[in-house]
């Protein structure tokens, strides 16, 4: 059975700094993972509040067409009395068709802000997701304090510290691996 053993003397703090680069980087992760989650959670909040939005148009779109539809009613009957022109008519008609239109434009939107919604929520995207066209309360946002405060709170910019932290880590380590190392080793 052999035995080896290595022993080296950290005089200069290459280790030490060697060290304390590897426990940044697992620091760097942690806030960069925060980070991501943030993001989504961001986006998903985003993506209900532009469903609700394409919902409400929608719905104004509904109400609109049905508008022009009772004023094309309207002008056709007074066409028939002689009251109106065939050009009101065709201008009654042309804007109940551009309403009609515009449902279908919101439909789409309202379909396709769905979908988005359901593959941020980890669903399969068949635009199924029930949503109310009304946007909820929102409660007053906290005072946003110091903006000094606020930056050191943020995930990504935590990330970027320990990664600046990690490489000044390195590259200390680097310079300090030119000097002479004092190694003890043994069988």
């Amino acid at each position: 059975v052999g035995l080896d053993l290595n022993w080296e003397l950290d005089l200069w703090g290459r280790l030490r700094a060697s060290i304390n680069a590897a426990e940044a980087d697992p620091v760097a992760s942690e806030a960069d993972l925060a980070s991501a989650r943030l993001a989504l959670t961001a986006q998903t909040a985003t993506a209900w509040f532009d469903l609700n939005e394409a919902l409400a148009q929608e719905r104004v779109a509904v109400e609109t067409f049905e508008a022009r539809t009772r004023a094309l009613e309207l002008t056709e009957r007074r066409l028939s009395r002689g009251l109106a022109s065939a050009l009101d008519v065709r201008t009654a008609r042309t804007t109940q068709a551009s309403a009609e239109a515009a449902i279908a434009r919101q439909s789409l939107a309202s379909g396709n802000a769905t979908r988005r919604l359901e593959i941020l929520l980890g669903r399969y995207p068949s635009a199924e997701l029930d949503a109310s066209a009304d946007l909820p309360e929102l409660l007053a946002l906290p005072p946003a304090g110091n903006p000094t405060l606020l930056l050191t709170r943020r995930p990504d910019i935590a990330a970027a510290e320990a990664r600046i932290s990690a490489a000044g880590l390195r590259a200390e380590q680097a310079r300090l691996a030119m000097l002479p190392s004092f190694r003890l080793t043994g069988d």
